[in-house]
């Protein structure tokens, strides 16, 4: 996230004695059977120019059982330091339709310590092409009900703050009360939508805005930039 602690740079490299952790690689220590991502026991975990990495154990297998239970992956990826970052983030998200609730998974399960969701709306049958909380079991129900209850089942050490409501002026105070590290519009209304982005920049609280792209089919013409950069996204203009 902008503003963050510096990430450490990721363990590309493991240098190692009898190093076999590539992909579908016979081990065989199980018979000859396949397996993924897993490490012998004795290999040694190295830096980029072969110095062992600074504060961890030096065998691979110490390495992964020292880890979060739920994100050691992600600790893996990003360091003790970056996931310590992100536990603490608090982050709302504005819509859990066909970005948003997408975008709350994301953060839940890479570790985000505490998300604000927001959304007035219940599952309808016309959410099924495109919104993770859309199924014949909730239909009917509020979004934000589905997404807390999925949420915990995902990480029970979560903080959700469910807020069953429609962003305006007047709830602005309530719906961005502070502390607020991050910002997701995900909002398909126009008017609430352009009152959350000037509300956040009139607070200071960074956010990232989905903009249009309802009937279009080509992913890789996306791009991130400043409203003011955008094309071919009516919303946007």
């Amino acid at each position: 996230m902008a503003g963050g602690v510096g990430v450490p740079r990721v363990y590309e490299a493991i240098h190692a004695r009898n190093v076999n952790a590539a992909r579908h690689e016979k081990d065989p220590r199980d018979g000859g059977g396949y397996f993924e991502n897993s490490f012998y026991e004795n290999d040694i975990v190295e830096t980029f120019d072969g110095r062992p990495v600074p504060g961890r154990p030096s065998s691979c297998l110490e390495l992964i059982t020292d880890m979060h239970p739920y994100f050691g992956r992600t600790e893996l990826l990003i360091g003790a330091e970056g996931l310590t970052y992100l536990q603490h983030a608090r982050v709302a998200i504005f819509g859990l339709g066909g970005v948003g609730s997408y975008a709350a998974e994301a953060l839940a399960r890479s570790g985000v310590g505490m998300l604000r969701l927001v959304d007035f709306d219940r599952v309808a049958a016309s959410n099924f092409n495109r919104q993770l909380y859309a199924l014949q079991s909730t239909l009917g129900a509020t979004k934000v009900s589905i997404a807390m209850a999925r949420l915990r089942d995902i990480n029970p050490e979560i903080q959700l703050d469910g807020q069953e409501a429609f962003f305006h002026a007047d709830t602005a105070d309530q719906l961005l009360a502070s502390p607020l590290d991050f910002v997701i519009d995900a909002i398909d209304s126009l008017g609430p939508k352009c009152e959350l982005l000037a509300q956040c920049v009139e607070r200071g609280i960074p956010v990232i805005s989905a903009m249009g792209a309802a009937a279009r089919t080509d992913p890789a013409a996306l791009r991130r930039s400043t409203i003011w950069e955008t094309a071919g996204c009516p919303l946007a203009r």
